[in-house]
Formats: structure tokens, sequence, C-alpha cells
């Protein structure tokens, strides 16, 4: 690995810990929740989650060398995420008017949200454009270099459909979440020299690329259609609010750890992936009467429009700071052992793990690692390696010319 920041605890030390202690100090207005006090709890969960990390890279365990999918498996995560995003996204296809308005402000994205549903179980599909991305990369970067057409085709329009959702849904974390992975992988592997001590502050630069991202996506989800009348500068409005997301989601977390008084012991963050789950999340959440919505505390004491609830102290309203930490420190114990198989091209990790990335990346602001988003996005790398696995390819026939050889491990996919 010749980049610092692919690594997770480096990341989090060099990185995401400087930025939480700079988003400390943005002014604030409105009720603040975010004290020194939980300011300082906040910081043990991410040292504790980089400690975690840490020690996880240095347990050796013997790993299989990192199966491959048959090219159908890619076949069938294209076409699913397709009918998921057709499904979902039906009312843009049967007025194609909508978009224009979308586009011109005249129709913001809390009205689309009203007009359009999803479908739990199908919707949730759209997810598996990551898990084509993911094993994409790899065997294009494996295998050889070029690939069939149509496969590049089908990254194309995932990536299409995943940035117009990004715009009509307002979710941009849909489009951090393919192109992190993305990222991850290729610069795993990058050999170049060019651009050297750029890319090796690359988590720095990202910080202007996500601005001009959020930017873009806040012209047309707010500035048009309401804060142009209450702004005079653009970019002074989209970094205060670019701030506002992150020390809001912190506020948010502290605040309601806070009100609650208690843990609940319910772990419904930390459980989101079950309890989300088509059917039997349902009938566990009604059993266990779980009560996940927190929109009356932010009505009550912030607002609604930041409902972001931090991937940090929710934890600690889940289980209590003691438990939380215990439980990110082995969370970050897993992380490691991943990071470690992806390092090394060995076992599970080096299709997990990007996936993971972007829980690393979005720790302040949300509870990726234990969302409901990720959890089909794992299942499926698991049931491509697994079910769909394809012979393993030794590194000398992959080097080779020799057609025969080639065909024998059928490396033209």
């Amino acid at each position: 690995m010749r980049f610092w920041w692919l690594n997770p605890y480096k990341l989090l030390l060099y990185f995401l810990i400087p930025i939480y202690v700079v988003i400390y100090f943005v002014e604030f207005e409105g009720t603040v929740f975010f004290t020194t006090w939980y300011f300082l709890t906040g910081l043990l969960f991410l040292l504790a989650l980089t400690l975690g990390s840490f020690f996880g890279q240095k347990i050796h365990i013997k790993r299989a060398k990192p199966a491959f999918v048959n090219r159908i498996y890619l076949d069938i995560l294209f076409w699913l995420t397709l009918l998921a995003y057709v499904v979902w996204f039906r009312e843009f296809i049967l007025d194609p008017r909508l978009l224009v308005n979308m586009l011109f402000g005249d129709v913001r994205y809390t009205d689309i949200r009203n007009m359009i549903d999803t479908i739990p179980g199908i919707t949730t599909m759209s997810q598996l454009g990551i898990v084509y991305v993911i094993f994409y990369m790899l065997q294009k970067d494996y295998y050889e270099k070029k690939v069939r057409r149509k496969y590049s085709f089908y990254l194309l329009v995932i990536i299409c459909m995943t940035a117009f959702r990004a715009v009509a849904w307002s979710e941009r974390l849909a489009l951090i979440e393919i192109f992190l992975p993305i990222v991850v992988i290729y610069f795993a592997n990058y050999k170049g020299v060019r651009f050297k001590r750029l890319l090796k502050a690359a988590p720095y630069v990202g910080v202007v690329l996500v601005f001009s991202l959020f930017s873009l996506t806040e012209y047309f989800r707010s500035w048009k259609s309401h804060y142009q009348y209450i702004y005079d500068d653009f970019l002074s409005f989209a970094s205060q609010r670019l701030l506002n997301y992150y020390y809001t989601a912190l506020n948010n977390g502290a605040g309601y750890f806070e009100i609650s008084s208690e843990p609940s012991y319910k772990f419904e963050h930390t459980l989101d992936w079950l309890y989300n789950f088509p059917i039997l999340g349902t009938w566990i959440e009604e059993a266990v009467r779980v009560n996940r919505d927190y929109t009356p505390f932010l009505r009550t004491y912030l607002t609604d429009e930041f409902n972001n609830p931090s991937g940090i102290f929710v934890y600690f309203y889940d289980m209590h700071v003691p438990l939380a930490l215990l439980f990110i420190c082995i969370v970050g114990v897993v992380l490691g052992l991943l990071y470690r198989g992806f390092a090394t091209n060995e076992g599970i990790g080096v299709f997990i793990y990007p996936a993971l990335y972007v829980g690393i990346i979005e720790v302040m602001r949300h509870p990726y690692l234990t969302s409901s988003r990720v959890f089909p996005v794992i299942l499926f790398i698991l049931i491509g390696v697994f079910a769909f696995r394809a012979k393993y390819v030794p590194e000398k026939i992959v080097a080779t010319k020799n057609r025969k050889a080639r065909k024998k491990y059928r490396l033209t996919w």
C-alpha cells in the first residue's frame, strides 16, 4: 500500500480526528448539546476505533487467496440494480417534465419524496450497484486491462443512475458509496509516479472535491428554491452549510443521548440492519417495542432539516459509554483484519473493506457501519464469493500470453 490514507487507523489518526477537533470550534446558532464533555467522549470513541483498527492489522490469520466471481454474477447485479432504479423512479419515466422542473428548482426534493415511495426489498437493491462496482474493479484489475465493453457500459449506467439519485432524492451519500470503493481499489494497486505528492495528500484534496460536489447538489436542492433570498453569497452559504451538516450531526447525537438520560439497550442503531430487514425486521421491531423516531426531539430542541444522528453518540444511546467504547474497539479490530486482507490481497477483506471504507469516512455524520444501507452490500458480496465462485487463476497464468492457458481459465470475461 503506497498511500497512508487507505489504512483505517492512519486515516482516523491523521485526518478524521483533526477534522473532528476543528468542527468542535464551529460557531453554531441554536441549542448546543455538543459541549466539552461530549466532545471528549466522542474523541475517546474515535481513539477506540483507531486503536482497534491498529491492533486488528497485527493479527495474523492464514487466509486463502481471494475468490473471483463468474461473470454472470455481474450481469445479475446490474439488472437487479437497474430494476430497483426503474421501480423507484418510475414517475420520472412516466412524466419526464418532472426532471426538467427539478433541475430548474420548480420541484424540491421534499416534493419528490412525498410523490415517490420506496419499496422495502425492491428499492434496497439499488445498493447492489456498489457490489457491482467492487467486483468489476477487482476483477478488471486482476484478470486483464481490457474487459468486454458491456461490463464497462454497465458501470457507466450505474454511475449515471446513482448521480441522478443523488440529485433527485437528495442523497449525496449514494454517490460517495459508488466512488469511494473505486478510488480505494484503484489506488491500492496504483503503480504510477505522476502526481505522487498530490496523491499522498488525497484526503485533503478530497475536502475540496467534497465541497464542490456538495455545493453543486445544494444549489439545486435548496439555494434556487429558498436560500438565494436569504444569503448574498452562494459560496459562503455552501461552506457554512457543509460545516453545519457535520456539526449538527454531532450536536443531534449528543442532544438525543442527553435528553434520553439513559441508554435504551434495544440497540436501535447498532441493529438498524436487522430492524429494517423486510418482514422479519418489522416483526422483531414490534416484539421489542423499538421506537426509532427521533424527529420529535429534533422539532422540540433543534431542527428536523438537519437530521443526521452522527455515527458516534447513537451508540452511547444504544448501550452507554463504556460498552459503546468496547463495541467500537471490536469494530475497529474487524476493520483492521479486513484491511490487512485487502492490503495483502488475501481473503474476504479484498471485497468487503472497500465497501466499509465509506463508514470510516462518514463516522462523524452517519452510523454507516451498522446501518441497513451496508447490509445488502455485505450480503451480496458474500453471495458472490461463495455461490458464484470462479476458479482461482494463478498469477503466472494471468501474466502469460499463451492463448490456450488463458482460455483454460476463462480469462476473457
